[in-house]
């Protein structure tokens, strides 16, 4: 009796020892994986933002540039328009004064046959 108590006692002890070192690896091995995953998640957190932020950044820059192209060049063709107004209306008011400095000079009577 003595013997097989110490054997059961040697075996129990055996199997739990054993079952304690696999439940530890186990809980271990879980451990790691979620603090793994926790960082994957983290990682791929900041990647997404950052991302985003880049292509945030370069939409706002792509429509800055489009809506600065636009008014650039609408501004053009308003200043443009203006000019060649001015431009017009000083041809003209050259071309009346002409026309009025010629028609103001008196007449010369032309030489009648007889």
């Amino acid at each position: 009796k003595s013997i097989l108590s110490i054997q059961n006692k040697t075996i129990n002890n055996f199997q739990n020892k054993t079952i304690n070192k696999l439940q530890n690896k186990t809980i271990s091995n879980l451990l790691n994986k979620s603090i793994l995953s926790i960082q994957y998640k983290t990682i791929n957190n900041l990647q997404n933002k950052t991302i985003n932020n880049l292509l945030n950044k370069s939409i706002l820059s792509i429509q800055n540039k489009t809506i600065n192209n636009f008014q650039n060049k609408t501004i053009n063709k308003l200043q443009n328009k203006t000019i060649n107004n001015l431009l017009n209306k000083s041809i003209l008011s050259f071309q009346n004064k002409t026309i009025s400095k010629i028609s103001k000079k008196k007449k010369v009577p032309t030489a009648t046959l007889r």
